[in-house]
């Protein structure tokens, strides 16, 4: 019986393995995702050298089949998985020159956002919906010992350095354009604001602003983009088909333009930390002539 479970798995292994391969292959205009990048189907399903894996390729600039690829796969991670995903993270980001006592708080903020989502939505922190997330996070945030990173809370349930931005409209997340606007200097983080709609009150909490650089007015900023599964997660949080994110276009005289855009703080904290900078480096504006 025991060698007949064995050989059963092997095959629910090998079928898997298979379909991912050919998934990837039917990605269309894009290269080919080879089977070698997740090694053989039972490599592939081994807990520890998969989680390694996903982290290893997690904030890797990459094609759109790889990208779709391990999001699915990171969100198909088991709760223990998901606890070495946090820890291996932590061990990148060390070696990669991360502040220390920073990037070991957002070790600890990611393993009890997973604890409060497993206890109140039986969910692990990455297949929380948007407004389950934000729930986790305030209840993780009150911890004092994330004041260092903004959680002081205000008098009315507003929190430090945030103040209001009026978006004038919303831009989506799509692979469209004639021009990909990827900034040398990277998208400027303006800061954290409270978004205010019309006719509706403006939020109570933070979210990050970003600032493209200027381009000439002969374009038009269309649609943003993502590079790394990290910042395709971010974008399209819980899988919303199709996303936006609230946004402004300000001219700078009569020939240059630029973009601001707003994203969710909890979603970006939740993979980049508390460098939200770094989120920005993985994002890009799609051009269109107008």
């Amino acid at each position: 019986m025991k060698n007949l479970r064995l050989f059963a798995f092997s095959l629910v292994a090998l079928f898997l393995g298979s379909f991912l391969f050919v998934a990837c292959q039917r990605e269309d205009s894009q290269p080919q995702v080879q089977e070698a990048d997740f090694g053989d189907a039972s490599t592939a399903l081994h807990s520890a050298r998969k989680v390694e894996y996903i982290v290893s390729r997690f904030y890797a600039q990459a094609d759109e089949a790889t990208i779709k690829m391990i999001n699915a796969a990171y969100l198909q991670l088991s709760p223990e998985e998901v606890e070495k995903f946090i820890d291996l993270d932590f061990q990148r980001r060390i070696k990669a020159g991360e502040e220390a006592k920073m990037t070991a708080l957002h070790r600890d903020y990611r393993k009890e956002l997973n604890q409060y989502g497993l206890k109140h939505f039986n969910k692990t922190f990455n297949n929380l919906a948007q407004e389950e997330l934000k729930a986790a996070h305030e209840a993780v945030m009150l911890d004092q010992k994330y004041a260092s990173v903004g959680s002081g809370n205000l008098p009315g349930g507003r929190t430090q350095a945030c103040t209001y931005w009026y978006p004038s409209g919303s831009i989506q997340i799509a692979n469209i354009g004639v021009s990909n606007w990827q900034n040398p200097n990277e998208w400027a983080l303006t800061g954290e604001y409270s978004f205010c709609y019309a006719g509706k009150p403006c939020q109570t909490d933070c979210d990050y602003l970003f600032r493209s650089r200027n381009y000439n007015r002969y374009y038009y900023s269309a649609y943003l983009w993502h590079t790394t599964p990290s910042s395709q997660n971010v974008l399209n949080w819980g899988g919303c088909s199709p996303c936006f994110l609230p946004s402004r276009r300000i001219s700078v005289g009569t020939t240059e333009e630029y973009l601001q855009y707003g994203a969710g703080k909890d979603r970006v904290n939740v993979n980049y930390g508390f460098f939200p900078v770094n989120f920005g480096k993985e994002v890009i504006v799609k051009l269109t002539v107008r």
